[in-house]
């Protein structure tokens, strides 16, 4: 019995999290009222954040013991992950990682907000499929597009960090002295 009481205090919030997460769940099959449905979704929203917060603070607790820090480890992970990017060339990640990956994401955003936020879109869109596909063809392309630029942009920055992380003779990393004047 006091193993269990013990479980309990120890893992109580995860245990919550796990109620909620069946509640959620339980929300596509059962018949819930607008306001039961908005406190499910609010609840499994708000938890979902706490949850990460407790997971990272517990992971700084962790490495506390090893000396590091959570940027020591974001940085020996963009360092192992840049090394094999970096090979393929900028305009091979823009193309693979931009273009294909950040374009289909940014596609589906666009895409939501278009049926969001412009009036009678889905009117507009079910006239013809020629709309429809006018629609996907410009919007992948415009996403395609946003997307190169921004991960051409990227890369010398991403270039910058990696030297800055593997060179220790690297300039643009040293302490900035107080000049005197001549």
């Amino acid at each position: 019995m006091k193993k269990a009481i013990v479980f309990v205090k120890n893992s109580a919030f995860e245990l919550i999290m796990a109620f909620v997460n069946v509640a959620f769940l339980a929300s596509m099959f059962i018949r819930y009222t607008r306001l039961q449905e908005k406190v499910i979704f609010s609840a499994v929203f708000v938890l979902w954040i706490i949850a990460g917060i407790r997971h990272r603070k517990r992971r700084a607790f962790d490495l506390k013991g090893k000396c590091l820090i959570l940027d020591d480890v974001d940085n020996i992970k963009f360092v192992k992950k840049w090394q094999e990017t970096r090979k393929k060339g900028p305009w091979g990640y823009c193309l693979k990682d931009g273009a294909a990956i950040c374009g289909s994401i940014l596609f589906l955003i666009l895409s939501l907000l278009a049926f969001l936020l412009v009036f009678n879109f889905v009117g507009w869109v079910e006239e013809s499929p020629a709309n429809m596909f006018q629609f996907i063809g410009f919007t992948y392309i415009l996403a395609t597009v946003i997307s190169v630029i921004i991960y051409r942009i990227a890369w010398p920055k991403k270039e910058r960090r990696f030297n800055r992380l593997t060179d220790p003779l690297n300039h643009e990393s040293s302490l900035k002295t107080l000049h005197e004047p001549d």
